[in-house]
């Protein structure tokens, strides 16, 4: 569904609204998933109205209904107890597929996972179903990093703490592209504090009171919103290859999107033709190599 991104296009940090690009349902089928644990059901008929039997949960209405309320502030009591959710307990895990019938492909990937979101002192952050939240800003504003030893720090906010554990100032990794073997490669990056640091701005606005956040330094409109990056090309003997074929005339790549394919192809130009995912808002990298590495820096 679009709902959260049409209606009127409102000027700044929102959740939901129109942000001055298109309301096409195209912009749903490329992306990617969070998965919030929002508490631990305690509730005896709660649970056996959603243990699967058969296949189905057992009574969906119970928790379908417009009176369920397992928030922290619940007073509503379901089979003789306490409706309210508990604190979350952690050990989510999964992993997630896309597979392709018609080529006969399938691609697999584990997710990234955090460990105690949601802050000690908060007893469960339960919305209802049907709404967006909750978000990345639910998180502990205290963010834990073990590198060698554990190094900790607190931020304003938890989408800030969120973005301290996930933010890289570069990135490297392999590729392969070999017509002989039928290889290629795409890659997707993303930025998943990108819509709490981004506002929407109008450009023919001429009075702009929304603010922008490091270290983004462009706002939304049409087109998206485009962070640009240098990028080199190493050989397998760690010999930086010169920039053969791109999409802009910097020296740099644009990065427009939270969730961006790169694609590398000896026919710049053709992105979707080549893309393995099919994206239709990839941004495609030329060059005269194999496979080898390639390594992306902040501009």
């Amino acid at each position: 569904m679009n709902f959260a991104y049409s209606g009127p296009a409102l000027e700044g940090i929102w959740q939901s609204g129109g942000d001055g690009e298109t309301t096409s349902l195209d912009r749903t089928r490329e992306g990617y998933f969070e998965i919030i644990e929002m508490g631990t059901i305690t509730n005896t008929a709660i649970n056996a109205a959603i243990t699967h039997a058969s296949g189905v949960p057992t009574n969906c209405a119970v928790v379908q209904a417009a009176t369920m309320d397992m928030g922290p502030a619940s007073a509503l009591v379901v089979g003789g107890q306490s409706a309210r959710a508990f604190k979350a307990t952690g050990g989510l895990s999964g992993t997630a597929s896309l597979v392709n019938v018609a080529g006969g492909t399938d691609y697999g990937y584990a997710p990234v996972v955090l460990e105690g979101f949601s802050p000690p002192g908060v007893e469960n952050i339960w919305f209802a179903g049907q709404i967006y939240l909750p978000d990345l800003s639910f998180a502990d504003r205290l963010a834990g990093l073990l590198q060698w030893s554990v190094v900790s720090s607190t931020w304003y906010a938890g989408v800030d703490a969120v973005g301290a554990l996930l933010m890289h100032d570069n990135i490297i990794n392999e590729y392969v592209l070999d017509s002989a073997t039928l290889s290629g490669t795409d890659w997707v990056i993303t930025m998943p504090t990108k819509r709490d640091n981004v506002p929407v701005h109008n450009p023919s606005v001429v009075t702009d009171h929304t603010q922008l956040f490091s270290p983004f330094t462009r706002k939304f409109w049409l087109g998206g919103v485009c962070e640009r990056f240098q990028y080199r090309f190493t050989n397998r003997e760690n010999y930086s290859i010169s920039f053969v074929g791109f999409t802009g005339e910097d020296g740099s790549v644009p990065l427009c999107w939270t969730s961006t394919v790169v694609g590398f192809s000896k026919t710049p130009g053709l992105a979707v033709n080549n893309s393995l995912l099919g994206s239709t808002n990839k941004t495609e990298l030329g060059d005269t190599l194999n496979g080898e590495w390639l390594a992306e820096d902040e501009v």
